[in-house]
């Protein structure tokens, strides 16, 4: 019996928020786990947390899932909003970072939500950049004959570049502070007192490595998971100008399942990565085939849902742009 099914048997149920509960991808999470036909019965509680701002379009647009159990918070990522960003996520075992059009800078709305989290006392949180992709494929392996001849970036270069770009190398930390009430990653401050000096790793590029760095200064490494999950392009996204894309593609619907799934397991104490891959995640032709991914454990052999199709996918998106991608048994010079 495979760790999901036993997980799933379980029955446990746990309380997860949606940090950017109206962008895309935040809307399929909460149409995910309030669907009382798949993940429903998993979740206690499902909080939409939706950003306050002057534009209230947004944030009606998530009061649509209050009628089907949700609860919506209007929360500010910022310093002064930390204190009630807190108090939202009080009680919540998961967090899901799908804030859209991520600032990977220190002291990001990101950085705010995780440092909130982890005083709320939630267990996993799951970091943004879905949709974003880590590649360690070479220059040469980007379908794009145009880009790569223009290109004068050795294979060699790239290569390392994204091995640093991945490294989760960790110098070690100072010890705690005292009080964990001062942000550990902005300049902000409740009172004037010179805040301690941080890793070196706090000022990453990745805020998922300084998340980590951050958990090790306050000693928490063991009591919360943070886990970076690497999708690929997100299907419903593709756009191209001759209906061709290299690359590697998940749907919403995929990434949504998997993300329940993940909670799931964690919440039965079940050993989840913390960098989990699912389908494709490394540009180049093929690459994703060979390239060890966790589909089958959120999915073994695609007993728990069907994997979209990709070419079924595709043959929608086409028809959603007006176009016509031929078949496999259809000659392709028959393509209108």
């Amino acid at each position: 019996m495979s760790f999901t099914t036993t997980a799933r048997m379980s029955r446990s149920r746990y309380a997860v928020a949606i940090a950017g509960a109206t962008s895309p991808f935040g809307q399929t999470l909460a149409e995910t786990f309030l669907s009382p036909k798949s993940y429903g019965a998993f979740f206690s509680q499902v909080i939409c947390l939706v950003e306050e701002g002057p534009e209230d379009e947004a944030a009606a647009s998530a009061l649509k899932y209050v009628d089907r159990g949700a609860r919506v918070e209007g929360v500010a990522y910022t310093a002064a909003g930390r204190v009630s960003l807190k108090s939202a996520l009080n009680g919540v075992d998961a967090v899901v970072n799908a804030l859209p059009h991520q600032d990977s800078s220190l002291g990001s709305k990101s950085d705010i939500l995780f440092e909130a989290a982890l005083d709320a006392g939630v267990t996993v949180y799951f970091a943004g950049d879905f949709a974003d992709s880590h590649p360690s494929a070479g220059q040469d392996d980007f379908d794009d004959s145009a880009s790569t001849a223009e290109s004068d970036t050795s294979v060699d270069s790239v290569e390392e570049f994204f091995r640093e770009a991945a490294s989760h190398s960790i110098p070690e930390p100072p010890p705690a502070s005292d009080s964990d009430s001062t942000s550990s990653f902005s300049s902000d401050s409740d009172d004037d007192e010179t805040p301690p000096a941080q890793p070196a790793a706090r000022h990453s590029t990745r805020h998922d490595s300084r998340c980590h760095a951050l958990l090790q200064q306050r000693g928490k490494s063991e009591k919360v998971k943070v886990v970076h999950v690497h999708t690929g392009m997100f299907l419903e996204d593709f756009e191209s100008s001759n209906g061709y894309f290299a690359g590697p593609v998940t749907s919403r619907s995929d990434m949504a399942r998997s993300i329940a799934e993940l909670i799931i397991l964690h919440g039965t104490r079940t050993t989840i990565p913390d960098e989990v891959r699912i389908a494709g995640c490394i540009l180049g032709e093929s690459r994703d085939e060979r390239t060890p991914d966790e589909n089958d454990l959120v999915n073994p052999q695609g007993s728990v849902w069907e994997w979209t199709q990709c070419g079924l996918a595709a043959e929608e998106l086409a028809r959603r742009q007006d176009r016509h991608i031929p078949r496999k048994s259809e000659p392709a010079g028959d393509s209108a």
